[in-house]
C-alpha cells in the first residue's frame, strides 16, 4: 500500500478540543467495545422535575432489583455479538429490534437537531459553515450503513439550506469498532452514494444531486491511524493518484477523533454541558480506570443541568449506555456506585430508571434473539427431515445411527451438502461421510 495522496491537511476538529492525551494509567483497562462522541449546543425547556429524597430512591434499588439488572445486561447488553441476527434496524427502517447501546445513545443525541447543528458548527470547517444556514438543519430519516455492520457503526443524515437557497446534506456516520479499520473510506463512499439514490428516488424530477459533507465521529482503542481521506484505501503511488485524480471519486472526510483527546479537554469543550456529558461517556465506556477518573468531572458538569424533560431522557439514556458498555466482569454494584456519584442528589431517581430500562431491554433482546435461535433450529430440522424423505422415497435404508445424526445436526451448510449426497447415495452413509 502506498502512501495516500498528499494535497494539504484534511480538516479535523479544532485543537482546542482534542490536544492532549490521556491521563496515566487510564488506559489500563481496555475492552472490545467502541465509543463515539458527540456534541450538544445550548437550548434547554424549562424544567417540571424536583429532587427525589434520597430514601425513597434507596427503597427501590433493592439488591434484587440490580441481581435482575446484572442479568438483563448480560442478557441484552454484554459484548456485541455480530453473529446475532436480527438485533438491529436494517438500513430500510424494515425491523424495530433494539439498538446497541452505542447506537441508542449517539442517536438520542443527535435526532435533535439542535444538538447535531452544536456538533457540526464544532467540526466543520467555518469556510464551509459561511455557505450553510446552520438554522435549518433537521434529521432525515433512515439509515445507510452495511446490515452485517450495524454493531459497529450507526449513522444520521442531515439537510440544510444553503446561504444560496439550495440543498445540502450532511452525513455523520458514527465508528465504534475495536479496532481500526483501514476499509472506512470505501464504506462510506457507498453510504453516499447510497445517500444519493434515496435522494433521486425521492426527488424523480430532480435534475441534480445536492452535495453530501461526511463527518465521521471515531472512538476506538486508539486514535485515526490515516489520513482522513479515500486516497488512504487505495494501493496507488502519490504520483498515480494527483495523475489520476480528475478521474477518481477522491474525497475528504471531517474527522472528530475522540480516541485522541484528553479528558480535560472533553470536559472542556465549549458546548452545552450535555454535549460534554455524552462525549465522556463515550470516552469512558472503555474501562472501570476511565469512568472513575471522569466520574467528578461529570458530577460537576451535571449539577449544573437543568432537569427538564429531554435532559433526564438523555441522561437516564447515558446511564443505561455506561450499566451496558461495562466489562461483563465488572460488578454491576461498582458501576452504579460511579453513576450515583456522577448523577448526584437530583440523578438518583434516573439511574433507578435506567436500572429498569436496562432489564427490559434485556427481556426484549433475549425475545428477540430467542426468536432468531428458534428460526434457525426449525429450519435445520425441515432440512434434515428433507434429506430423509429424499432417501426413503428413492428407497435407501436408514439405519438408526444416521438418521439420528442428520437429525441432531444444526449446521445449514452441512444439512445442503447431505441433501445434495441424498439425490444419488446408494446407502445412507454415503450422505453423511466424512463429517
Amino acid at each position: 500500500m502506498q502512501e495516500p495522496l498528499d494535497v494539504g491537511v484534511a480538516h479535523q476538529v479544532p485543537e482546542r478540543s482534542r490536544v492532549g492525551e490521556f491521563p496515566q494509567g487510564l488506559d489500563a483497562e481496555r475492552d472490545d467495545r467502541g465509543s463515539g462522541a458527540a456534541a450538544m449546543c445550548e437550548s434547554s425547556r424549562s424544567s417540571s422535575a424536583g429532587p427525589v429524597a434520597a430514601d425513597a430512591v434507596s427503597s427501590r434499588t433493592t439488591s434484587l432489583q440490580f441481581t435482575a439488572l446484572a442479568l438483563a445486561r448480560t442478557e441484552g447488553g454484554g459484548k456485541a455479538d455480530p453473529s446475532q441476527p436480527g438485533l438491529c434496524a436494517d438500513r430500510q427502517g424494515g425491523r424495530s429490534m433494539p439498538p446497541t447501546p452505542h447506537d441508542a445513545l449517539f442517536k438520542a443525541a443527535f435526532a435533535h437537531a439542535d444538538i447535531a447543528r452544536s456538533e457540526l458548527e464544532l467540526v466543520l470547517p467555518p469556510e464551509v459553515c459561511a455557505h450553510l444556514d446552520m438554522g435549518t438543519l433537521s434529521v432525515h430519516p433512515g439509515s445507510f450503513v452495511d446490515e452485517e455492520l450495524g454493531r459497529s457503526e450507526t449513522d444520521l443524515l442531515y439537510t440544510v439550506r444553503t446561504a444560496q437557497g439550495g440543498e445540502a446534506l450532511v452525513y455523520v456516520l458514527f465508528e465504534h469498532q475495536s479496532s481500526f479499520d483501514v476499509w472506512m473510506p470505501l464504506r462510506l463512499l457507498r453510504y453516499i452514494v447510497r445517500v444519493w439514490d434515496r435522494w433521486v428516488a425521492e426527488h424523480p424530477e430532480a435534475k441534480a444531486v445536492p452535495l453530501v459533507l461526511p463527518v465521521v465521529l471515531h472512538q476506538g482503542p486508539t486514535g485515526w491511524q490515516k489520513a482522513p481521506e479515500l486516497g488512504s484505501a487505495l494501493d496507488a503511488s502519490k504520483e498515480l493518484l494527483a495523475a489520476a485524480r480528475p478521474f477518481l471519486p477522491l474525497f475528504r472526510f471531517v474527522l472528530d477523533d475522540l480516541a485522541t483527546a484528553s479528558l480535560e479537554a472533553l470536559s472542556s469543550r465549549t458546548v452545552h454541558a450535555l454535549a460534554r456529558l455524552v462525549a465522556m461517556a463515550f470516552w469512558s465506556s472503555r474501562s472501570m480506570h476511565r469512568l472513575r477518573a471522569a466520574a467528578p468531572f461529570m458530577a460537576e458538569i451535571g449539577a449544573t443541568l437543568e432537569r427538564n424533560e429531554r435532559t433526564r431522557e438523555l441522561l437516564t439514556q447515558l446511564y443505561v449506555y455506561l450499566l451496558r458498555a461495562a466489562q461483563p466482569d465488572v460488578e454491576v454494584e461498582e458501576v452504579r456506585t460511579i453513576l450515583m456519584q456522577v448523577g448526584g442528589p437530583l440523578g438518583q431517581e434516573d439511574i433507578v430508571n435506567a436500572g429498569e430500562t436496562l432489564i427490559e431491554q434485556g427481556r426484549v433482546e433475549g425475545l428477540a434473539r430467542g426468536r432468531a435461535e428458534g428460526l434457525a433450529q426449525g429450519l435445520a430440522e425441515g432440512r434434515a427431515k428433507a434429506i430423509l424423505r429424499v432417501l426413503t422415497a428413492r428407497g435407501v435404508a436408514v439405519p438408526t445411527q444416521v438418521r439420528e445424526q442428520i437429525l441432531g445436526c444444526s449446521d445449514l451448510g452441512v444439512l445442503e451438502r447431505w441433501l445434495d449426497r441424498a439425490v444419488t447415495a446408494t446407502i445412507a452413509a454415503e450422505v453423511v461421510q466424512d463429517e
